[in-house]
């Protein structure tokens, strides 16, 4: 990468198994930049998991510890940062999104079910209504971003490299 593009941040957003955390990785390796995922500090920070922290403090906690995790995370000069599904649907992040490069990785919501079944992880899976969280997320996501990226393929490298494509970077 060259000379102002080392101090970018590029922050992925999208429904739950969308693809963030592994095109995340191929991305920020491609670019030389480093990767940080929001959840991930989440965890860390809370030593507990997602859904255990949702069942001890509920959904508003962990909305809270992940406003703190995207705000130490856009604190890095260059990154690739995974951004939890939920981040953007909360208005408290909109500045922390503001400015920044985000991408919408976009896919279908047959393509997260066959992705995420059997993930006991993720405590909003459950949620019956799940169709109507997507379809409000995704109107979300597409409001916030950059760009939109189809990440529909399981290919996740080619997902990168459409990534960085789409945002003119050299890889």
């Amino acid at each position: 990468m060259a000379g102002e593009e080392n101090h970018r941040q590029i922050v992925l957003v999208g429904f739950m198994g969308s693809g963030k955390t592994t095109v995340g990785r191929r991305l920020a390796k491609l670019l030389g930049i480093p990767f940080i995922d929001t959840d991930s500090l989440v965890e860390k920070k809370a030593g507990m998991t997602a859904a255990e922290i949702f069942a001890a403090s509920g959904e508003q906690r962990f909305r809270e510890l992940e406003t703190a995790a995207l705000g130490e995370a856009v604190q890095a000069p260059a990154a690739v940062i995974s951004a939890g599904g939920g981040l953007p649907a909360q208005p408290e992040n909109a500045p922390l999104l503001a400015g920044r490069t985000v991408v919408y990785l976009e896919v279908p919501l047959d393509v997260v079910r066959r992705r995420t079944k059997g993930d006991t992880s993720r405590p909003l899976l459950a949620r019956p209504d799940l169709a109507s969280l997507y379809e409000a997320r995704c109107r979300i996501y597409a409001g916030v971003a950059t760009v939109t990226v189809d990440a529909a393929s399981d290919d996740a490298e080619a997902v990168a490299r459409t990534v960085a494509d789409r945002l003119h970077l050299s890889v």
